[in-house]
C-alpha cells in the first residue's frame, strides 16, 4: 500500500510494534548488564548466549587487542571472523568524533559511572552505521582491570521506526491534501487535519461532529450514501465529486475513501483523503487542448512529421511530409527512412540512431538530402526523438522534417556573396577597417593602406589613436553616439603616415562576430577633393547669389500653374510690388488677356519640347498702374528623376530699350534722309573693291547711273596713279581696320575730282567683311589750300628776310658780336630738336634767337665796343636791351611768342636774372633754352673787354650752375651735344 494512503490505525499499530521492540532492546540491555556482573564460572553460559544474540559483543584487553567478538559484532564490522581483524584495534572502526565520545565514556566507567551512548562505526567495507554501546569493565579479585566488554546494538531499525511514526504524524498534520475521519455510522466527521478544514473554508472545530454530506455540493449529496456503500464493499474506493466551501464556491475534488475494520470485520472508521483537483481539471483541459493542437499541428502543420516503429517503417505521416517527398501516405507506409535517405548520409544516420536507442544522446538533429519520388533531391533538417516504455524498449521514433532546400541555396549564395564581399572590400577605393570598441584595429584593406600610407601591420600596431586625430573635437561626440546608438556617420580628421591631416567621411557601426565578440566596422572616404569642390561650390553659389541679388535683371521661378515660388529683389522692383505681395502671384494678376495668352503660348511650347525659349516680349501693368515692356527667357525646372515641377527664367525691363529702339528707328529714318541727301560720298565695298551700296546725291556729282555704279569696282573710278596705290590701301584696311587719305576719282565725263576719305573695316554682324567709306569732295578746298600754302610760304620767306635784316642791323652796331646771334640760333635749335620739341616750336625759337639782341640798337655804340670792363651805370644800360627788344617786337603778329622769348632770355632759375626776376617754370621753355645757348656762345667767344675763355670754360659754367641759374634738362642736353656728339660752332 502506498504510504500516502496509510490509515491512522495502521500508524498506531506500527507505533505500538516499535514500542515493543524498544522494550525488548531494553530487556536485552538489562540482561547484558546482568551478564557483566555474573561470576566468571558462568562465562561459558553467557558466551553461548551472546554468540547467538542479535546484539554485538566485543571484549578486548586494556591494550585494545581483541579477546572475543561474537558473530553479530563481526557482521556490524563487515568481517567473517575475529581473525580478519589483522591486528586492527577498535580505533580503526570508529569516526574521530566517535573516538572522542568513547574516551569520555570510558573515563566515566573508571569512576564507577555506568552509561550507554551512541556512536558511529565504520565497517571494513566502508559502510557507516549508528550503534548504541553499553560498556562494562572486568576486574580481577584484586581490583585490577582485566578487560573491557562492549555491547553494541544497531539502532538504525529503531530510529527508522521512530522516524516513520514522526513522518506519518507530520504528514497527517501538515499534508497539502485534506484528511477526514468519518465515524463508524458513515455520516459524522470525527477527526480531520488542518488542510481539510482550510480547503473548505472552515475551522476544524466548525466541521467536527457535522455530517460529511455538508461539504458536498447540493447536487452531489444524494450520491454520498452510494459512494460509502461501495467503499464498505471494496474496503477502498476512489471517486470524483464536487464540494462547496463556506463562502458558497464549488470546486472539483477527488476522494480516496479507505475502510478500517476490526478483526471481526466491523467498520471502525472511514479515512477520507480529499484533493482539490481544480488545477488538475484545468490541466486536463489544457492537455486535451494541447493534444488537439498537436494533432492539428501534426496533420496540418507546414513541417513534415512522421512516426516510425522500431523497424523504421513509417506508421503515421502528415500531409506536409507527403508533399515534401512526392509520395502518398500509403506509399510512404511501405518504406523506411533508409529508402528515402541519400546514400551519402545513410551511414551517419544509422550510427546516430543507434546512439539514440542506446540512450547516449537525447535527440538526433541532422541536415541531409532526401530522395523524392520523382528522383529529385531536397535538403531537409531532421530532428529525431525516440519514445521508450518503462523497460527501456523502443516504442516509436518521432521525426520533424523541415525542407531547407531554399535555405541551402541561400547559404550557397551567401557564401558566394561573402566571397564577392571580400573581393569588394579588397578592391574598394574607400578605406575599410575592422576594429574593436577599445580602439584596436584588427584588419585593414589595401585602400586603407594606400590612403593612410601605412602597411596593414603598421595600422594594426597603431590602433585608432594612430590614424584618427584625437584632438578633433568631433571625435568624442562621435564615439558617444556610436556607443548609444550602435552607429555613427559623419566627418572626422585623420592622419597619414607623413603627418598630414585630411578630412574623412566616416561610417562606423558596432556588431558581434560569430563568436559573440563586439566588433566595429569603420569605412573611411578621403573627402579632401570633395571639400575643395564644396568650398568652390559655396564660393560659386555665393558669387551667383551675389550676382542674382545685384543684377538689374529679374530672376524668377514659378510652378506649373505659373505662380511665383522664388524671385530676386530686382523682379519686385520691376513689378513695383513687395515681396510678400508677389509670392504666389500669377501672370493673370499683373497683365492683360492678350499678354497672358502670349506668355501661356511660349511656356506651353517650352513644356512640350523641353527646350528653353528666349526673347518672349510682353507688357505688364505695375502696381502703380504703369505699363512696362519686358523680355524673358524661360526653361524647365526638373527633379533629379526628370519630373517637371515648374519654370525658371530671366526678366529684363526693356521699356527704355523699346523707347530707344523707337527713337533709333526715327533716328535711322532721319539718318537715312540725311545720308541720302548728303553731298558726301557714303558707300560700302568689299575687300576686293566691289561697290555694294552708295548714297544718292554723290551719284549726281559723279555723273553715273546708280545701277551702273553698283556694278563697278572702286578701281574703275580711280585715275591711273590711284589704281597703282589701291592695293596698298586694301592691305592697310585689312591689317589696321581703318584707312584715311585722298583719292582722285574720275567723273563720267572724265573730270578729275579729289576726295578726302576715312574708311573703316566692319567684320561683326555681317557674313563677309565690308568697308564703310565716307568721302568728301575737296577739290575746290585743295586748290584753295594750295594757294594759301604758296602765300604762307612767301610770307615766311619774307619774315625770314626781315629777321635776317634785323640781325644784320644789330651786328653793324656791335661788330665784336658779329655772328653771335646766328651761332646762338644754331645751338638753341639743336638743343630744342634733341629735347623733342615740335618743329613749329623749334622754328619760333630759332627766329627769336636770330634777333635776341635786337634791343642793343638802343644802346650807345661806345658802350657796346668799350674795350674795358663796364661800370655799374653802363651795365644797367646794357640790361635794358631785352625790354627794348620786347617793345620793338611785341606788336608784330608772329606765329610764335618771339617777343616773350627774347624778353625772358636773361632770366635765371633762381630768380637772379633780369629784367623781371622770374624763376623756375615761370620762364618759358624757349627762353630757358636760349639762355643756355647764349651763355655758352658768349663765354667761348672774344669780347672787346676780354679775350675768349674757350668752350670748356663755357661748359664748366653751365655745369656748375645747373639747376641754380640754368634749366637742368637743357644743360644736360647741351653738355651731351658737345661732349658726346662733338657739336662745334661754325
Amino acid at each position: 500500500m502506498n504510504d500516502t494512503h496509510r490509515t491512522k490505525a495502521e500508524l498506531i499499530k506500527e507505533l505500538e510494534a516499535l514500542r515493543q521492540q524498544v522494550a525488548r532492546w531494553e530487556e536485552t540491555e538489562s540482561k547484558s548488564r546482568h551478564a557483566e556482573e555474573a561470576p566468571k564460572e558462568d562465562q561459558k553460559r553467557y558466551r553461548a548466549l551472546f554468540e547467538n544474540s542479535p546484539l554485538g559483543l566485543w571484549e578486548f584487553n586494556p591494550d585494545e587487542t581483541t579477546i572475543y567478538m561474537n558473530q553479530a559484532m563481526c557482521a556490524m564490522l563487515e568481517i567473517e571472523s575475529p581473525e580478519d581483524l589483522n591486528g586492527k584495534t577498535y580505533h580503526s572502526f570508529f569516526t574521530p568524533q566517535s573516538l572522542e565520545t568513547i574516551a569520555k565514556e570510558h573515563a566515566k566507567r573508571y569512576q564507577g559511572v555506568a552509561s550507554s551512548y551512541e556512536v558511529e562505526i565504520i565497517g571494513n567495507k566502508g559502510r557507516k552505521r549508528k550503534v548504541l554501546i553499553h560498556g562494562t569493565l572486568v576486574s580481577s579479585s584484586k581490583g585490577e582491570l582485566k578487560s573491557l566488554i562492549g555491547i553494541f546494538i544497531d539502532v538504525a531499525e529503531r530510529n527508522l521506526a521512530v522516524e516513520n511514526l514522526r513522518k506519518w504524524a507530520y504528514i497527517f498534520e501538515y499534508a497539502d491534501w485534506g484528511v477526514g475521519i468519518v465515524g463508524a455510522e458513515g455520516k459524522t466527521l470525527v477527526l480531520m487535519n488542518p488542510a481539510f478544514a482550510k480547503m473548505h473554508g472552515y475551522t476544524m472545530e466548525e466541521l467536527i461532529g457535522r455530517p460529511i454530506t455538508e461539504v458536498f455540493a447540493p447536487e452531489y449529496r444524494d450520491e454520498v450514501p452510494e459512494q460509502i456503500w461501495i467503499a464498505d464493499e471494496k474496503n477502498h474506493h476512489i471517486f470524483e465529486s464536487k464540494h462547496i466551501r463556506k463562502d458558497g464556491t464549488v470546486f472539483p475534488v477527488q476522494m480516496d475513501m479507505t475502510i478500517v475494520k476490526d478483526k471481526e470485520g466491523r467498520v471502525q472508521f472511514r479515512a477520507v483523503h480529499v484533493q482539490d483537483i481544480t488545477e488538475r481539471k484545468r490541466a486536463d483541459e489544457i492537455l486535451q487542448e494541447s493534444e488537439e493542437c498537436f494533432r492539428r499541428v501534426f496533420e496540418e502543420g507546414p513541417l513534415g512529421m512522421c512516426i516510425a516503429n522500431p523497424d523504421f517503417h513509417f506508421t503515421k505521416i502528415n500531409e506536409a511530409f507527403c508533399q515534401m517527398m512526392g509520395y502518398t501516405g500509403q506509399e510512404l507506409a511501405s518504406l523506411t527512412f533508409k529508402d528515402i535517405t541519400h546514400p551519402e548520409h545513410l551511414a551517419q544516420d544509422i550510427e546516430s540512431v543507434n546512439k539514440l536507442i542506446a540512450g547516449e544522446i537525447p535527440a538526433y538533429r541532422t541536415e541531409k538530402r532526401y530522395l523524392r519520388k520523382d528522383g529529385k533531391t531536397i535538403w531537409a533538417a531532421s530532428t529525431i526523438t525516440v519514445m521508450k516504455d518503462h523497460f527501456g524498449q523502443v516504442l516509436y521514433f518521432l521525426s520533424l522534417i523541415e525542407d531547407i532546400t531554399i535555405r541551402k541555396q541561400v547559404e550557397e549564395e551567401l557564401r558566394e556573396s561573402e566571397r564577392r564581399y571580400h573581393q569588394l572590400i579588397d578592391s574598394s577605393i574607400d578605406a575599410i577597417l575592422l576594429t574593436a570598441p577599445d580602439g584596436s584595429i584588427l584588419t585593414a584593406n589595401p585602400a586603407a593602406c594606400h590612403i593612410l600610407g601605412y602597411t596593414e601591420d603598421e595600422i594594426r600596431k597603431l590602433g585608432r589613436a594612430g590614424v584618427v586625430d584625437t584632438s578633433d573635437p568631433k571625435l568624442s561626440p562621435a564615439l558617444e553616439e556610436r556607443s548609444k546608438t550602435g552607429k555613427f556617420m559623419g566627418e572626422l580628421t585623420l592622419i597619414r603616415k607623413d603627418g598630414t591631416r585630411f578630412p574623412g567621411e566616416v561610417s562606423t557601426a558596432i556588431f558581434r562576430d560569430k563568436d559573440g565578440h563586439l566588433r566595429t566596422s569603420m569605412i573611411i572616404r578621403d573627402i579632401t577633393e570633395r571639400k575643395r569642390a564644396e568650398e568652390a561650390l559655396r564660393e560659386s553659389e555665393e558669387k551667383y547669389r551675389t550676382i542674382l541679388k545685384n543684377i538689374e535683371d529679374g530672376y524668377y521661378e514659378v510652378d506649373l500653374a505659373g505662380n511665383f515660388t522664388f524671385f530676386n529683389d530686382a523682379l519686385t522692383g520691376i513689378h513695383e510690388y513687395s515681396r510678400n505681395e508677389m509670392m504666389g502671384m500669377n501672370s493673370r494678376q499683373y497683365t492683360d488677356a492678350e499678354n497672358v495668352n502670349k506668355i501661356y503660348r511660349d511656356f506651353s511650347q517650352v513644356y512640350r519640347t523641353g527646350k528653353p525659349h528666349k526673347g518672349t516680349q510682353y507688357e505688364i501693368i505695375t502696381k502703380t498702374g504703369g505699363r512696362k515692356s519686358l523680355e524673358t527667357s524661360v526653361s524647365l525646372i526638373r527633379e533629379p528623376s526628370g519630373k517637371v515641377t515648374g519654370f525658371r527664367g530671366i526678366v529684363r525691363d526693356i521699356t527704355e530699350l523699346k523707347q530707344a529702339q523707337k527713337d533709333l528707328q526715327e533716328s535711322e529714318d532721319r539718318y537715312r534722309d540725311l545720308v541720302e541727301s548728303s553731298r558726301d560720298l557714303i558707300s560700302i565695298h568689299d575687300l576686293k573693291g566691289q561697290i555694294l551700296w552708295v548714297n544718292e546725291e554723290p551719284i549726281r556729282i559723279l555723273g553715273y547711273e546708280k545701277e551702273y555704279l553698283l556694278k563697278m569696282n572702286v578701281r574703275d573710278l580711280l585715275t591711273s596713279e590711284g589704281k597703282d596705290e589701291f592695293d596698298n590701301y586694301l592691305a592697310t584696311i585689312k591689317s589696321q581696320g581703318i584707312a584715311s587719305g585722298l583719292m582722285t576719282l574720275q567723273t563720267a565725263k572724265g573730270e578729275k575730282r579729289i576726295w578726302e576719305y576715312k574708311n573703316t573695316l566692319r567684320t561683326e554682324g555681317v557674313d563677309e567683311p565690308i568697308v564703310r567709306s565716307m568721302a568728301r569732295d575737296v577739290t575746290e578746298r585743295m586748290h584753295a589750300e594750295k594757294e594759301v600754302k604758296e602765300t604762307v610760304e612767301k610770307l615766311r620767306k619774307a619774315m625770314g628776310g626781315i629777321i635776317q635784316a634785323m640781325a644784320l642791323t644789330v651786328e653793324t652796331r656791335d661788330p665784336y658780336t658779329a655772328g653771335h646771334q646766328r651761332r646762338v640760333a644754331d645751338l638753341a635749335r639743336s638743343i630744342a630738336q634733341e629735347m623733342g620739341l615740335p618743329e613749329d616750336q623749334v622754328d619760333g625759337l630759332r627766329m627769336a634767337a636770330h634777333v635776341h639782341d635786337l634791343g642793343k640798337i638802343g644802346i650807345p655804340a661806345e658802350i657796346l665796343s668799350k674795350p674795358t670792363e663796364l661800370n655799374s651805370i653802363e651795365f644797367k644800360l646794357i640790361k635794358v636791351h631785352p625790354q627794348i627788344s620786347y617793345d620793338i617786337l611785341k606788336d608784330i603778329d608772329f606765329p610764335w611768342p618771339v617777343a616773350q622769348i627774347i624778353f625772358q632770355h636773361h632770366e635765371r632759375m633762381n630768380g637772379s636774372g633780369y629784367p623781371l626776376g622770374l624763376s623756375g617754370e615761370d620762364i618759358c621753355l624757349e627762353a630757358r633754352i636760349l639762355a643756355v645757348a647764349d651763355v655758352v656762345e658768349a663765354t667761348s667767344s672774344h669780347r672787346p673787354y676780354r679775350p675768349a675763355h674757350g668752350i670748356d670754360e663755357a661748359l664748366e659754367e653751365i655745369s656748375q650752375n645747373k639747376g641754380i641759374l640754368y634749366d637742368p634738362e637743357v644743360v644736360d642736353v647741351c653738355l651731351r651735344f658737345f661732349r658726346e656728339k662733338g657739336f662745334r660752332f661754325n
